[in-house]
């Protein structure tokens, strides 16, 4: 049987439901809140470090940049909550020429979480944009974790990029394993109890039509409601 999936408020109700109603919250439920020191201009500052989060505005065609130091191995977190926008992250490492590009929330207003090991030691250069070019608006970046990565953040950064790659692919009905990625990416979310991975797991799938022409999918689906 195929699913059948409806978007818009469906797609609202599967991810409020899935997250437990905190897929728009600052931090994702895994990480111990705390409270951060804020920081309201229209630049970000220089550097921002771990609990750290800063708010500035973004018009269309421009970018902000901040830095973050890693050490060699560390695991990074970092989350973009933008009020109304398409937010494009590129995170550079020390020494690299190309941006590394984050860039998974494309329908709707919800965070855009960014997640890496550092290869190297040093400040990673981000910066954050939005591809709209009549905007002018608002978004908070929360540094939410740079540590000695373990095996369970090696696992989220990987199931982050299956879950990028897999969008990509599936949005366009493209293959390529898409639908077995995002469903990589859920199961491992699931595991590590990350609600806003998992939540973000399912709005692509809603959306994949790679995914919805798998037999699973109406598993998936009906499995998320419950």
């Amino acid at each position: 049987m195929q699913a059948r999936v409806r978007t818009g408020t469906w797609v609202a109700a599967l991810l409020v439901v899935a997250s437990g109603g905190v897929v728009m919250s600052a931090r994702p439920a895994q990480v111990a809140p705390s409270t951060p020191a804020t920081t309201v201009s229209a630049a970000l500052p220089a550097r921002l470090g771990p609990g750290e989060s800063a708010t500035s505005r973004l018009r269309g065609g421009e970018s902000v940049r901040t830095t973050v130091f890693a050490a060699a191995g560390d695991f990074v977190e970092l989350i973009v909550t933008p009020v109304d926008l398409d937010i494009v992250v590129d995170v550079t490492a020390p020494a690299a020429t190309q941006p590394a590009r984050f860039n998974l929330t494309r329908r709707f207003p919800a965070p855009e979480v960014v997640t890496f090991i550092a290869a190297v030691a040093g400040e990673h250069a981000i910066d954050i944009s939005t591809p709209a070019l009549r905007t002018d608006s608002n978004f908070r970046l929360d540094v939410v974790a740079v540590r000695a990565a373990s095996n369970d953040d090696r696992d989220r950064v990987a199931a982050w990029r299956d879950l990028q790659d897999g969008s990509v692919n599936g949005r366009g009905g493209i293959p390529r394993g898409s639908a077995e990625r995002l469903a990589a990416a859920l199961e491992v979310f699931e595991r590590l109890g990350d609600r806003r991975g998992a939540a973000h797991a399912l709005d692509e799938m809603t959306s994949s039509a790679a995914y919805r022409q798998t037999p699973e999918a109406e598993a998936t689906f009906s499995r998320a409601l419950h």
